[in-house]
């Protein structure tokens, strides 16, 4: 006997929907704002750093947040030659090491600049012999010089220069504000001079618990008005975020004009001097060796006592436009030399457009030295000749 059941269906109303989303929102938020949801930790590649040992680690170059980052600081990342004093480690390369020891990638976040230049420290910069947990070799001594300004009633050490050794590690955020500069100049820290805000003090003598603060330099130079930006955490979850100015400046012995110089001025030993000066600016490129600047060019005119700004120098024209010049080829062994005409100057080592006097045909040539060009053909290259050459 065949038995046929009904089967009803009742119709779902817009009521049952918007219940049905709002059960699914309260249940989302739930999740989320539950205690036992799980937040990957934080490695964060930073921009600059200083260390006094070859053998660069991961806590040297890089912020760890949370439990399984913090497990990863001795990873070794690479060794810095002695001779070379610097290197640059990518955030790629961070993250192949970091795969090579297989991490788990559901609990750590890789993020930051994405290059950290690496920078040996001088003899200033001491090592110490058992180095604390979260700490590069620039937190060995920390110094801030705070304003001037400031009522001696009101804040008791706010216009001392303040040491802060090892063992003392770093206690306050204002101490975690000058590493940070520290590392973000990429200069000794007996070079910087730093002046806080009034209004910041209060803010900055709060104590900074290991991984309670994170310190990021928000504008793109070191010097002049530098913006920091604060973020508070508590464990791993954001609680607060701020910014805060501070005047940063560099005390450094450069070359500087010791006389007023010209545009279009060669640059000879009387026209340079050693100086020390405040610098405020990172912009200007300053010269600390006169080997650098001898012979070059001013491109524009320097005051007396102004440093000189290596980018406003360029070497001198070799070449003028419509010269008449030497120019020079190695064919199978025999040197073939001929006229031309150049098309545009040029200064030592650049390739120029030159243009036969007889075949009237346009080429690219070496400048090798004063109305000289070579051409390089076969492959061959243009031989060196001194800017000083007959």
């Amino acid at each position: 006997m065949k038995r046929e059941c009904d089967h009803m269906t009742t119709p779902v109303t817009g009521h049952d929907w918007n219940m049905t989303l709002v059960g699914l929102y309260v249940l989302t938020l739930t999740l989320w704002l539950s205690p036992v949801a799980i937040q990957a930790d934080a490695i964060r590649l930073k921009r600059r750093v200083m260390v006094t040992h070859t053998e660069v680690r991961l806590s040297d170059v890089a912020r760890l947040q949370g439990e399984h980052a913090e497990k990863l600081a001795d990873l070794t990342l690479l060794m810095v030659p002695p001779e070379s004093k610097s290197a640059v480690i990518g955030i790629d390369t961070v993250r192949k090491a970091l795969t090579s020891r297989e991490v788990n990638w559901a609990f750590i976040t890789l993020g930051g600049f994405e290059t950290c230049e690496v920078i040996l420290g001088d003899e200033t910069l001491q090592s110490p012999a058992n180095p604390q947990p979260h700490q590069s070799a620039s937190t060995t001594l920390i110094r801030a010089v705070t304003s001037a300004k400031v009522a001696t009633n009101a804040h008791a050490n706010a216009n001392s220069v303040q040491p802060v050794s090892v063992a003392a590690a770093v206690t306050t955020l204002r101490d975690q504000a000058v590493q940070a500069i520290v590392e973000f100049a990429g200069v000794p820290l007996s070079q910087l001079r730093m002046v806080f805000e009034q209004r910041d003090h209060d803010k900055l003598d709060i104590q900074a618990e290991p991984g309670r603060f994170e310190v990021i330099p928000l504008s793109r130079s070191p010097l002049g008005r530098v913006m920091l930006g604060i973020r508070e955490y508590d464990g791993n979850r954001l609680v607060d975020r701020k910014n805060i100015a501070v005047e940063v400046t560099r005390q450094a012995e450069v070359l500087v004009a010791a006389r007023p110089i010209a545009r279009g001025t060669k640059l000879g030993p009387d026209d340079l001097e050693a100086r020390e000066v405040v610098l405020a600016d990172s912009a200007v490129q300053t010269i600390t060796k006169k080997s650098e600047a001898l012979g070059r060019v001013a491109q524009r005119s320097f005051r007396v006592g102004e440093p000189i700004d290596h980018a406003q120098l360029t070497q001198p024209l070799m070449v003028k436009r419509n010269d008449i010049i030497d120019v020079r080829a190695m064919i199978g062994g025999i040197l073939v030399s001929t006229k031309a005409r150049a098309r545009e100057d040029g200064v030592l080592g650049q390739a120029i457009t030159v243009k036969n006097l007889r075949s009237r045909e346009q080429f690219m040539a070496v400048v090798t030295g004063p109305r000289q060009v070579e051409v390089a053909v076969n492959g061959s290259r243009p031989a060196e000749t001194h800017a000083d050459a007959p």
